[in-house]
């Protein structure tokens, strides 16, 4: 039947416990859950959250939805789907291998942030070890580096650079910007290339720029010494061939690049044959002594020069090879010939270089002759005229006399008494 109120009319006995109803007055039995032989623990029906249940030690429950607000002791706690949220756990969690949630050996589970306030070493003489060991490594490191600037001391620790053994000549990387390593070759020799521009620093100089003394820097060179130097072939370098006293061995070339060996063979008056025959380097004879003569045309000679070092150039010879001769007292009065100088030896010749010639008469002029031997060939003729006539002549080239022959002097009209005087100057040659 459809619920209703029944109306009960009040009698004697054992009373009935109704309520009245807020909502529509009506009344309502009113059902006590407790204990039957107390009347104790009633259980509370709150106007909000209901009836409330205390399921004792052995009874469980199953809640399919809603929210527990309150539990004092749960045994455990089986099929739990989801949990919105725990406000707090009193008691710590229970030791045990079974795993929290996914907070089991996950690898790779991100359980959020976690913040570690502290965490203490562990310890023993096994653990001790290992981190004194580890200090210790560190310490190395650091040792090896050092601050920019700062001076070297000895024992001072480094790290080894190490490189790489590449035949090729070739690069290790393939980019610009790339880290690379140092190559060596094949017998640990470190590779280094010098590229353009390099030695700018001081150690180079650009072909024909400027050189400033004790200020531009250069590259010096070296050589080596070798007693029987090998022949380098079209192509192939070499180094610099020295002396056993550093100096710089050179070598002369003609126009094609041949090279002009210098030679001892090459002796003064030995045979030269012109255009190809390569001679000695220059050298020069200093003396005092007659002229050293060669005996055939094209044949080597050895240059002349003073005791002194001075070069000899004709028409001069050496100073003790030079005669100069004087005109005697009253000089050239009658037209015989006079010696001025001697015949000399076997192949030499005597040469006039200069000669003064003034005429003392007052009234007489005449011819001045100057002949190569005894009434011989004329080698020069002049006028002096009387008062004082005559000149100062130098001869270039020398007048050159026969050789082994006398100089001779003579005026062509006699004097008679003021004489006219001649002097000359010159040198004796075997040429």
């Amino acid at each position: 039947m459809a619920d209703t109120a029944v109306a009960i009319t009040a009698g004697t006995g054992t009373n009935i416990d109704t309520r009245t109803e807020a909502t529509n007055g009506n009344h309502r039995q009113v059902v006590v859950i407790g204990d039957p032989a107390t009347n104790a623990g009633v259980a509370p029906v709150d106007v909000t959250a209901g009836l409330k249940v205390d399921l004792g030690g052995d009874n469980d429950v199953t809640v399919t939805s809603g929210t527990i607000t309150t539990v004092s002791t749960v045994t455990a706690v089986t099929n739990v789907a989801t949990v919105a949220s725990v406000t707090a756990i009193a008691n710590a969690l229970p030791a045990g291998t079974n795993a929290i949630g996914k907070l089991a050996a996950n690898s790779g589970v991100d359980i959020g942030d976690v913040d570690v306030t502290s965490c203490a070493l562990p310890t023993g003489a096994s653990t001790s070890a290992k981190q004194d060991t580890m200090i210790t490594s560190l310490q190395l490191l650091d040792d090896a580096v050092f601050a920019e600037d700062v001076a070297a001391q000895a024992a001072d620790k480094g790290i080894a650079v190490l490189a790489v053994r590449r035949d090729a000549d070739t690069s290790l990387v393939g980019t610009d910007n790339d880290y690379a390593n140092l190559q060596v070759n094949s017998t640990g020799s470190l590779k280094v290339a010098i590229t353009a521009g390099a030695g700018s620093g001081g150690t180079a100089l650009a072909d024909e720029a400027s050189f400033t003394l004790a200020s531009t820097s250069f590259t010096p060179i070296g050589g080596v010494y070798n007693s029987s130097p090998d022949t380098l072939t079209t192509g192939k370098g070499g180094a610099f061939q020295m002396t056993t006293a550093r100096g710089l061995h050179a070598h002369m070339v003609d126009a094609a690049g041949a090279t002009i060996t210098p030679s001892s063979d090459y002796t003064h008056d030995g045979a030269l044959t012109i255009g190809s025959t390569a001679g000695p380097v220059a050298v020069f004879r200093a003396t005092s002594a007659a002229d050293a003569a060669v005996s055939a045309s094209d044949d080597a000679v050895v240059g002349c020069a003073t005791l002194t070092g001075k070069q000899i150039v004709m028409p001069y010879a050496t100073p003790a090879q030079t005669w100069n001769y004087a005109a005697a007292a009253g000089g050239l009065v009658t037209t015989s010939g006079v010696t001025a100088k001697t015949a000399g030896a076997a192949g030499v010749r005597h040469y006039i270089t200069s000669a003064q010639i003034i005429n003392s008469h007052q009234t007489i002029g005449t011819e001045v002759l100057i002949r190569d031997g005894a009434s011989g060939t004329v080698l020069h003729r002049s006028w002096a005229q009387f008062t004082g006539g005559g000149g100062t002549y130098r001869f270039d080239p020398p007048l050159r006399g026969t050789a082994a022959t006398l100089v001779e002097i003579a005026e062509v009209t006699a004097t008679a008494t003021a004489g006219v005087l001649v002097n000359l100057q010159g040198y004796s040659a075997a040429e």
